[in-house]
């Protein structure tokens, strides 16, 4: 049986991933679909890469615009 863990941070929307830790590596799903959720497995060694790679900031992205906050729009758009 695996635990699955998400975020504290995460809100209650169901947009999230679930980490679980099992003998031969890490799984992780999308937990707005739960048990019926595809899984990944990946191995402890790529794992830590992946981490590494986002602490290190890999994956930041950059705006690609800068948005005139007066622009109704902006206002209207879910993120």
């Amino acid at each position: 049986m695996i635990v699955w863990r998400k975020a504290l941070e995460s809100n209650s929307t169901g947009q999230c991933v679930e980490v679980g830790i099992t003998n031969d590596g890490v799984k992780v799903r999308d937990s707005k679909h739960g048990e019926a959720s595809p899984v990944l497995s990946y191995t402890f060694t790529e794992w830590a890469v992946f981490l590494r790679a986002v602490k290190g900031g890999e994956f930041d992205l950059e705006p690609c615009f800068d948005p005139d906050p007066s622009e109704e729009w902006i206002t209207s758009v879910e993120v």
